[in-house]
């Protein structure tokens, strides 16, 4: 528990500087925007802003919520997403999912390094985990 209250407090500092442009709230209310067999994808409604016809979001990534031994393995990403044309790009993105330490040790959540690649416009296949997710989405922002 200690763990995962230390977690959000760095998240939140991290985050909310960085939601500024967006004219977004700082307090995160995260819906469960999609559900697979082995993934979940999550909305922070409370960040939720508007750029040229396409939307600024956090979205909260599980890979891999088969493995709870681990506690949960979130990459939280703020993405740019052009409903009209179902794409999306990475603008920044944040990965706090632990890796192996040793009692007594302690780990932080990181900023994941982008390159050029991660921060184009991607169109997905259909099916795939990303159209699934952008379909859930555009429909989740168009509806209200």
């Amino acid at each position: 528990m200690k763990t995962q209250v230390s977690l959000v407090v760095l998240l939140t500092s991290v985050l909310a500087p960085s939601m500024a442009p967006c004219q977004v709230a700082t307090s995160h209310h995260w819906v469960r925007l999609l559900t697979t067999e082995g993934e979940t994808v999550d909305l922070d409604t409370a960040a939720v802003g508007r750029r040229d016809g396409s939307f600024i979001v956090w979205l909260r990534w599980d890979l891999d919520r088969h493995r709870p031994e681990f506690g949960p393995g979130y990459r939280v990403e703020q993405a740019e997403v052009d409903c009209r044309g179902l794409r999306q790009r990475v603008l920044r993105a944040f990965d706090s999912r632990k890796t192996l330490v040793l009692r007594g040790d302690s780990t932080t959540s990181r900023t994941v390094q982008l390159d050029s690649t991660d921060t184009k416009w991607r169109a997905y296949s259909k099916g795939s985990l990303g159209a699934q997710s952008v379909s859930a989405l555009c429909r989740r922002l168009t509806s209200s």
